[in-house]
Order: structure tokens, then sequence, then C-alpha cells
């Protein structure tokens, strides 16, 4: 073990402690503030703690995987999709040694920023991540183009409020205060070679996401309502055991936790099986003029008050 993090409200005793503790048995060095781990800059201001991946990307720009260094404002584009730019590689064809070479080398760096934190190309690199082995010169495209879109966002991260934060306050106004909150899609037969559907789920606490996944559901549905009943039910169960470790750490749930979803079709379904289960609470998010953010979206609670989207 080369590094270790100590996190939490401590007693300038207790890390004094611990201090000593790590010097005298396991030879760690001095204790200082943790300013970066894993490619992660952590950034400690008077209101909030800022996570982002600034050095990383920059060192992308040095690594020579790119040529040319142009601007892009999102990770790709609806000409990347009519141009086959995310599907696999026509039968017969084969990439050049020295192209594959490139193209695994970038998908490394690429996955490991999304992975860690950027989700906003976590779709398109998961999507490219699939063709390593034989990448045609429009996957090699598109991924330079998700490159340089995070080379040109550096600095976009997740924002954790302090309590005094003016965040913070509009959080506590909204009731929102240290309660889990969740959203969840799924398509339907979106993988095309095995017609299984995908959910997408991300978990929020206090307006930043704290659990975020995306995978393919076990077996083939028949409707889109019957993808999203298995998308809440993945969330209901991660919620679930998110609950049971705040309550171990010291921070029980006093308040119901909220799951979103589209489906009103799923919603009703699933709430009339969970009437029985208080601790959860079951609305319908409905996207109002595209991708907007959580807060500006109506809901309409099902089985209780509403509660702002």
């Amino acid at each position: 073990m080369d590094d270790g993090i100590v996190s939490g409200r401590l007693l300038y005793a207790m890390l004094v402690m611990l201090r000593t503790l790590h010097h005298d048995y396991f030879q760690f060095g001095e204790l200082s503030r943790l300013r970066k781990v894993l490619g992660v800059n952590i950034t400690e201001m008077d209101d909030e703690i800022f996570l982002c991946m600034k050095d990383y990307c920059m060192k992308l720009e040095s690594a020579g995987l790119l040529t040319v260094a142009r601007p892009q404002l999102c990770p790709f584009s609806l000409q990347d999709v009519r141009n086959d730019a995310l599907d696999p590689a026509p039968e017969g064809f084969a990439a050049l040694a020295e192209d594959m070479k490139l193209y695994q080398a970038g998908m490394g760096s690429l996955l490991w920023a999304t992975v860690t934190l950027r989700l906003d190309a976590l779709l398109a690199t998961a999507k490219l991540a699939q063709f390593t082995k034989n990448p045609t010169h429009l996957n090699i495209k598109a991924s330079l183009r998700v490159l340089q879109y995070l080379i040109f966002t550096p600095c976009v991260g997740w924002s954790y409020p302090s309590s005094r934060s003016a965040k913070m306050a509009e959080i506590k106004a909204r009731g929102e205060f240290n309660v889990l909150i969740g959203y969840c899609d799924a398509n339907l037969a979106g993988d095309m070679a095995t017609k299984r559907s995908t959910n997408g789920c991300i978990i929020m606490l206090n307006g930043t996401p704290v659990s975020f996944w995306s995978q393919r559901q076990r077996k083939v549905v028949g409707s889109s309502a019957e993808a999203e009943i298995y998308a809440i039910y993945e969330l209901v169960r991660r919620i679930e055991q998110f609950r049971e470790l705040m309550a171990a750490i010291g921070y029980p749930q006093q308040a119901p936790s909220v799951c979103y979803s589209d489906s009103l079709a799923a919603l009703k379904g699933i709430f009339k099986r969970g009437q029985g289960q208080p601790a959860l609470q079951f609305c319908h998010c409905v996207p109002a003029g595209g991708c907007r953010g959580a807060q500006d979206r109506p809901a309409a609670a099902l089985g209780g008050p509403s509660q702002p989207g």
C-alpha cells in the first residue's frame, strides 16, 4: 500500500494519534491535505469541495494521441451516428496494427477518465470501447472527438457543497437535505446483438451524485414498461443499500427516499406492489425541453406529496 486517505470530522488529538500510529507501525510519511488522487484534483473552498480531472485531461493532450486539437462542445454528434461511427467494423475489414495500437491507448485513457468522474462522456466512450480489436477509421475519428472534448473541458466536475453554502440552503428549503434521490431509465432492446435492454441509474445526495451505473438487463423483455420496471427495481435495491450504509455511519434517513422514472405505466405497477414501503416514494419525472437539469423537471408523486424534481 502506497498511500492512505483519512477523511471525516477529526479532533486534533485524534489526528495526532493517527499520525503517530501510521509513522511508528506503517512507516507512513507526514499526513497532509489531499490535493490529488488517482488523477482527480481536489479543491477545497469555503463553501464547497470541487472534484475535477484537470491535470489528467491536460496530460491527454501531451500524450501524443492527437495530431490536431480542435475544440469540441459535446463528446459525439448526430453526424457520428449517421456515419456509423458508433458501429462495429463490417465483415472482412482488418484494421492496421498502428491504428489499433493508437485506438487501444486512447480508449484506456478515456475509460479511466469517464468511469472515474466524467460521466458526460461515458456513453460515447463505453460504446467505442467495444471496437478495440478491430476499429475502423470512423471509430478512430469518433474517439478523437471524445478526447478533444475532454481536453477542452478539463474543469467539468462534481461539487460537494458545505452546510453553510447557498446551494445547501436551497436544498434544505426544498426538504431534500440528506435525502437520497434516485433517477433511472431504460431503453428497449438497445443491444442489437442480444436484444437486451440497458438500465441507467444515478443516486444523488444533497445535489451531488454518490452512485451511478449502467448495465444490460439479464433477460429480453417484451415492452418498454417492463424494461423500466427492471430499472426501477435495480434503483430501489441500491437505494436500500445506501440507506443501511448511512444508518451504519450515523446518518440515518429520516425522510423517505425518492425514486424518479419517466415511465408512468411502470411506476403504477411498482407502487401497487410497494405500498408497504414507507421508506420509498415513487415520482413521475418528465423531461421538459430536452436536456435539462433535474431541478427543472416537473414531477407527479405517486402515493405521497409532490416532491420537486
